[in-house]
């Protein structure tokens, strides 16, 4: 091993993380640089080569760590365990710490990995953590398996690096579940409580992921159930305790955010998923939480769809407020909040882009849960709206473009008055 070596390999890894080359071809390149050589013959290779380095080159020499250990993983993505023993017979984990931190959390003008993701197109950072199945786990395997090497090596110094990640590239496949890594209690209050919101959300996840699968296997159940196929009660008796237990674990949890993160994480979650517990709705209408979650139903933006916003408006015309110190409680603001948001679908044409027959039932469940000074608010907003559109026969002659769009805009409107 030579530092002749070390660029080809890492000219090598930058055409493959680049799509330069393909991936037979990368293998082939490898292959003529280590030959039939086993793991422990080239790390041990690696290991000679630092001892006649200059001081100013040992400097890199955690890089040159990396470079080697990628490739040998681009070589045969099953090696991890004969590798990991390899590194620690030769004392060779903290330098593949080392370059794996200068590669994701520093500047190196070496090798560098930049990545944009779309989180900042969605307003519900939930979202966007379960839109996509993967985040680049197959462009950039080698360095997650890299990870799981430093993970079973040492929980805390990884951690500290995942923390540190510039593009959170091994927090997203964490979560994603691609990485078969827990998180410990200690990382998941970090992420809770820090102020980006897409690492908050990434928290959340983490301490809802096992209810997720509780309740799919309640499901599962409920489905044998109506083929005829019983289920061990004792097996769904024990989801039910573990239910329970992560219930209280993510509340434990949730008690050290602040309450407009806690608001926004748990709204999140009720608007991307049809079936939550009974107790985040109890959450919501905490009536110290009242005033956050006015405020994330009128100015987050993440209510685009009447359906997401009968979700809500169920919650609070249903949902029993849990009064403490005998405090006055009302829900007019939360009615009048949610009524907000249907005016502004109308007035900034968004929400609401045709009128059709799913549209009329969702409208309806809705209409049937707004009290009638809310119903009589929004009746007097659309007959007004109504006046104003350009839909007569002349409106069609000179402005026919106009006319169009307020053509559609008529027939939303004529068809959430019919139900009002």
């Amino acid at each position: 091993m030579n530092a002749k070596n070390i660029s080809q390999l890492s000219e090598i890894i930058f055409d493959k993380w680049n799509r330069i080359d393909s991936r037979e071809n990368i293998k082939l390149r490898i292959n003529r640089i280590f030959g039939r050589k086993k793991i422990s013959t080239i790390v041990k290779e690696l290991e000679k080569y630092k001892i006649n380095m200059s001081d100013d080159q040992k400097r890199d020499f955690p890089f040159s760590v990396l470079i080697v250990v990628l490739a040998i993983i681009i070589r045969n993505l099953d090696c991890i365990d004969g590798l990991q023993r390899e590194l620690e017979i030769r004392s060779l984990i903290n330098p593949l710490y080392g370059g794996m931190y200068k590669l994701l959390c520093g500047n190196s003008q070496k090798m560098c990995i930049n990545i944009e993701w779309s989180e900042n197109s969605y307003k519900n950072k939930y979202e966007f953590l379960n839109r996509f199945h993967e985040f680049k786990y197959w462009d950039y395997i080698e360095i997650f398996q890299i990870s799981i090497i430093l993970f079973k090596s040492d929980k805390e110094k990884f951690e500290k690096l995942v923390m540190q990640d510039k593009n959170k590239l091994l927090l997203l496949n964490m979560v994603s579940g691609h990485m078969n890594v827990e998180p410990s209690g200690e990382l998941i209050d970090y992420l809770l409580n820090d102020k980006d919101e897409l690492n908050q959300n990434i928290g959340f996840t983490f301490l809802t992921r096992h209810l997720d699968y509780c309740f799919s296997r309640i499901e599962q159940f409920n489905n044998s159930k109506k083929m005829g196929i019983r289920s061990s009660k004792q097996e769904i008796q024990e989801i039910k305790k573990n239910i329970e237990s992560y219930i209280q674990y993510l509340e434990e949890k949730l008690l050290k955010c602040d309450k407009k993160t806690k608001v926004s994480l748990i709204v999140n979650y009720i608007l991307i998923n049809n079936r939550y517990p009974k107790v985040f709705a109890y959450w919501l209408m905490d009536v110290e939480l009242q005033g956050e979650f006015i405020i994330e139903i009128n100015k987050s933006k993440k209510l685009r769809t009447l359906k997401e916003i009968y979700t809500l408006l169920f919650i609070i015309s249903k949902t029993k407020i849990r009064v403490l110190d005998r405090k006055k409680v009302s829900r007019v603001q939360l009615y009048e909040s949610i009524n907000n948001v249907i005016i502004g679908f109308i007035q900034e044409g968004n929400g609401i882009y045709k009128w059709e027959r799913e549209e009329q039932e969702i409208f309806l469940l809705i209409v049937g849960l707004l009290p009638v000074r809310q119903k009589k608010k929004l009746k007097n907003f659309l007959i007004k709206k109504r006046d104003k559109l350009m839909t007569s026969k002349i409106d069609e002659l000179i402005r026919f473009k106009i006319y169009l769009e307020d053509k559609r805009k008529k027939d939303i409107i004529d068809g959430m008055l019919a139900e009002i």
